[in-house]
């Protein structure tokens, strides 16, 4: 979570700023000349705690993006990238908080691949910011909450 320290429920409450687990599947297409263009969804799950109660819950985030990415080819197995998307994240609250909320979110990205005959190992920095409006149901308070953050990531893709 890009800000730990937020209001949930009219209480400030305390966001755990490392997602556990965190992770996403794109699909995305790819000219020759290193433009992409491909849609993702992403998730992580936050603990949230009300300060000064006993009230302890989760959040659960997904974010749908349609992203703009250029790779260039630094060797014929090496290509580093940067993009840009932009969607809607969704967020859901469970234990002691429920509810749930939705709006805009944008996203920077930066990073590498590493290509091996039709396979890719992804090396990437994320930078996800969002911020979601929705009512809570055990308050019935609208509340709006800043989701996203910054983070590196590890994964694979197939090429065909």
């Amino acid at each position: 979570m890009a800000s730990g320290d937020q209001t949930v429920g009219g209480v400030a409450s305390t966001f755990e700023t490392a997602s556990k687990p965190a992770g996403g599947i794109d699909l995305e297409w790819r000219s020759r000349s290193g433009l992409a263009l491909g849609g993702e969804v992403f998730y992580y799950k936050n603990e949230v705690v009300a300060n000064a109660t006993s009230l302890v819950a989760e959040q659960e985030a997904y974010a749908a993006m349609v992203n703009g990415k250029y790779y260039f080819r630094a060797a014929d197995w090496f290509y580093p990238y940067v993009g840009a998307g932009a969607g809607l994240v969704t967020s859901s609250y469970g234990g002691n908080l429920t509810g749930k909320a939705s709006g805009p979110a944008f996203q920077g990205l930066a990073g590498a691949e590493f290509r091996f005959n039709g396979v890719g190992l992804h090396l990437q920095f994320k930078y996800l910011a969002g911020t979601t409006e929705g009512k809570l149901a055990t308050t019935g308070a609208t509340e709006k909450v800043k989701v996203g953050g910054a983070g590196v990531l590890a994964g694979i893709s197939f090429i065909f």
